[in-house]
């Protein structure tokens, strides 16, 4: 059974990339936009896999749901704000 579905995942994948191969030169534009929109599919993908997780986790540790939501808003706000730390700094050496 795990086999079949890796393999189905990597037919997915490996279809999913066929596209790919006949995009020789694209405008700059075009793939800016689609490197764009594929990593906010995963940022989105990874936050909201880890959302409901931390809830939970964080309600157990500190006795009740609004103190784990609180310290979930908490990490994802100091997480946007480490990013923006990063891309300015990255930004300086360009």
């Amino acid at each position: 059974m795990r086999c079949s579905a890796g393999v189905a995942g990597f037919a997915a994948t490996a279809l999913g990339a066929l596209p790919a191969l006949g995009l020789r030169s694209i405008p700059q534009r075009v793939e800016d936009s689609l490197l764009g929109m594929a990593a906010g599919m995963m940022l989105a993908a990874s936050a909201f896999s880890l959302l409901l997780p931390g809830l939970e986790a964080g309600s157990e540790i500190l006795g009740g749901k609004p103190a784990g939501a609180a310290v979930v808003v908490l990490g994802m706000g100091l997480g946007v704000m480490a990013l923006i730390v990063v891309l300015s700094v990255m930004n300086g050496f360009q």
